[in-house]
């Protein structure tokens, strides 16, 4: 059975031990994991979400700023080679982006069942 119910695509800001630094462009691309390519797919609807870790260890103001659709899944062509399937990143474009605004980030926090997508480690 398919899941339709829409995703979160956490947003963070690369950290000072560059744990978290991925190839994001907020409104455009998405990267991430290998472990999330099956959660991923075209035309599903997400909501962002800002984390609030920074380079430089502060803590910045965190909380879902944005939704969308996902557009086209490809490979990371800087992993295509990478010998472990699982060792592989992707790349998604994002369509139909629209920020949010206060009034409609109150309603995101009442969804329930949403699927949490975050950046893992590399």
């Amino acid at each position: 059975m398919k899941d339709n119910r829409p995703i979160i695509l956490v947003a963070a800001e690369a950290t000072k031990d560059d744990k978290y630094n991925w190839d994001d462009t907020v409104g455009e691309k998405h990267h991430y994991p290998n472990v999330y390519r099956n959660k991923i797919t075209p035309g599903r609807e997400f909501i962002y979400y800002r984390t609030s870790l920074t380079k430089d260890g502060r803590q910045a103001p965190a909380g879902y700023f944005g939704t969308g659709k996902i557009g086209s899944v490809y490979l990371d062509p800087k992993t295509t080679d990478v010998d472990l399937k699982r060792k592989r990143n992707w790349y998604c474009d994002i369509i139909d982006y629209k920020e949010l605004y206060l009034q409609e980030i109150s309603m995101v926090v009442y969804l329930s069942q949403l699927i949490i997508i975050v950046g893992g480690e590399r």
